[in-house]
This record gives C-alpha cells, sequence and structure tokens, in this order.
C-alpha cells in the first residue's frame, strides 16, 4: 500500500486493484448496522416496559402485556 500511495505514474498504480483482490478473495466484511425502534401503547395497555433488545420488550412482549377495560 505504501508503495501505491508513492507510485505518481497512474498506469503502474495496479498495485490497488490488487490489494482490492487480496481483500474480497481473502477477507471478512463488517456492515454496519443501526436499527432504530419506536414503541408506543395506549394508556390502557399495562405491563409493557422498554427493553433494548428490539420492539415490544424484544419481542417478549406477550408474557407480560395485558389490555385493561
Amino acid at each position: 500500500m505504501q508503495q501505491a500511495r508513492g507510485e505518481a505514474d497512474v498506469s503502474k498504480r495496479e498495485m490497488y486493484g490488487e490489494m482490492q483482490r487480496l481483500v474480497h478473495e481473502s477477507s471478512g466484511i463488517c456492515i454496519p448496522v443501526f436499527r432504530s425502534y419506536f414503541d408506543a401503547h395506549e394508556a390502557n395497555v399495562k405491563g409493557l416496559r422498554p427493553i433494548s433488545l428490539g420492539p415490544l420488550m424484544g419481542y417478549n412482549f406477550a408474557e407480560s402485556v395485558c389490555v385493561e377495560q
């Protein structure tokens, strides 16, 4: 990479292509994901509390949530 950065002749900078090939063939990939959740409910829904595992108490809301009449 240092060699490729120092090369002024664009036609000789195929080293970047070689580095890209090496990364593509022998490296992993990390794709960051930032998911936003928004929970809302009516006042008659009881037992629902925020939890950082996902929306609606990490999908476990059916175990502890009820609706008052």
